[in-house]
């Protein structure tokens, strides 16, 4: 009898680690197919030189000049789909936060929600160029770095494609300011 009742046991003990894998599978796929639904979303991709959010283009070159109008959108859509990611994967940014507001987005400091920088601009001439928005670039790619190693942390498989330098402020060497 004690034979028996030791195999139930390891029988029993077998069962819920199974059930328990089954649960985390199946989490897992959850997560997966609501990434499928944010690539439906927001379409991710290139256009010449350009990379393109749902085909709004994301730059700026002077051969190619961009209206801004359309810089603002695709920067609204990225600021968009980092928020909700970074709430789905159930991560919180350090140093700055995001306001989404579609075109007209936001970046503002952690530590003094007061301090509030325009992810969006006019390309108006100015004595300080653009100095508010630069501001909300470095917000914005810190944001994005933070984002990448909190999941590189969790899947070493996943990398961001490109090096961000923080204090440089610039991705793959080049400088995102204006």
């Amino acid at each position: 009898i004690n034979k028996l009742l030791y195999e139930r046991s390891q029988l029993l003990d077998k069962k819920e680690s199974l059930e328990h894998e089954i649960q985390l599978t199946s989490t897992k796929l959850q997560k997966y197919m609501q990434i499928s639904a944010l690539n439906d979303a927001f379409f991710i991709w290139y256009l010449g030189p350009y990379g393109t959010i749902n085909n709004f283009r994301l730059g700026n070159i002077p051969a190619r000049p961009v209206e801004w109008a359309e810089i603002n959108a695709a920067f609204g859509q990225a600021a968009l789909i980092l928020s909700i990611v970074s709430s789905r994967a159930g991560f919180e940014f350090k140093k700055y936060g995001i306001v989404t507001m579609g075109s007209y987005s936001k970046i503002y400091k952690m530590d003094d929600k007061k301090t509030v920088y325009s992810l969006y601009t006019d390309g108006t001439f100015s004595f300080f160029p653009k100095r508010n928005f630069n501001f909300a670039l470095t917000g914005f790619i810190t944001c994005i770095y933070e984002l990448g190693e909190f999941i590189r942390k969790h899947d070493p498989t996943v990398y961001l494609p490109h090096q961000i330098d923080l204090n440089e402020n610039t991705i793959n060497k080049s400088s995102i300011l204006l």
